[in-house]
């Protein structure tokens, strides 16, 4: 079924998206950051690629181009904002 395929794509990007945001947090909860590590703090910026291939691209998109049934699109958001 494309629909399970589709919100495990979006689980899988809000996985992403909430590891990338933790990943950023902890950084930013460091008072000492060093030069290298300023970067961190921009984590969810720098793995949009990734998060956003597997939600956007082929959580959403699918969804968007056959059918625009709104129930099915919020539980795709849903599911990657629960997951976040």
């Amino acid at each position: 079924d494309q629909y399970s395929a589709t919100l495990a794509s979006s689980i899988a990007g809000g996985v992403f998206f909430g590891f990338s945001a933790l990943t950023g947090a902890q950084f930013i909860a460091k008072k000492d950051a060093k030069g290298e590590d300023k970067i961190f703090r921009f984590a969810p910026l720098l793995f949009s690629p990734l998060w956003g291939t597997f939600f956007i691209g082929l959580g959403m998109n699918p969804l968007l181009q056959r059918e625009a049934d709104i129930q099915l699109i919020l539980q795709n958001v849903g599911a990657f904002g629960i997951t976040a």
